[in-house]
């Protein structure tokens, strides 16, 4: 049996699972931004949602300033998951597995870092551009977060990661591997 026990949300509708429902329902217009970003020499236009400011308290600040906006709504996201599935961390931190799914990934971190390889060459690269730049690197954040020791994995499948991140999740409870699984989709567009 599979179940759901808690959910975690940061979007443009919303940054708490009720709060998602009741502006997803009720139809409010996001905000947006449109700005152009060059890259490789050629402009592109950039349609951005706005966020809400988000609550990072939770974040230790000594990792809280390496990390991207793109690991920020990953790691928020699932702590309030995590707290509202009434998991204890002490309980599951060699039994929970972390499943993300994500079809762009770093993208804003990627294109900083190519750009700054571009410009500078490779002796001068930002070491928390790099570190931050990997797919798996939010994944990796919320395992030193939750300290925990069972499998941390990204899986980037295009518009189907959310799906498979769920496929392989589930496989790995159904093989015993697992207790529970953190599963979640993250882009940043």
């Amino acid at each position: 049996p599979l179940a759901i026990t808690g959910v975690g949300i940061i979007g443009p509708r919303g940054t708490s699972f009720p709060n998602f429902c009741q502006n997803y329902w009720n139809g409010p217009s996001l905000a947006d931004t449109t700005r152009n970003i060059t890259f490789f020499g050629q402009e592109f236009a950039q349609k951005i949602y706005e966020l809400p400011p988000l609550e990072d308290r939770a974040l230790p600040a000594s990792l809280r300033r390496r990390m991207s906006i793109f690991t920020k709504l990953v790691a928020l996201s699932a702590l309030e998951c995590f707290t509202s599935s009434g998991l204890r961390q002490e309980d599951c931190r060699r039994s929970l597995g972390i499943f993300l799914g994500t079809g762009w990934g770093e993208n804003e971190t990627v294109h900083a870092l190519l750009e700054q390889l571009l410009s500078n060459g490779e002796i001068i690269l930002s070491p928390t551009l790099f570190h931050n730049s990997v797919h798996n690197a939010a994944v990796g954040y919320l395992g030193m977060l939750l300290q925990l020791q069972g499998p941390a994995l990204t899986v980037s499948q295009a518009e189907l990661s959310f799906e498979a991140s769920l496929e392989s999740a589930m496989l790995l409870l159904a093989a015993g591997q697992c207790e529970a699984v953190l599963v979640g989709a993250c882009d940043v567009f």
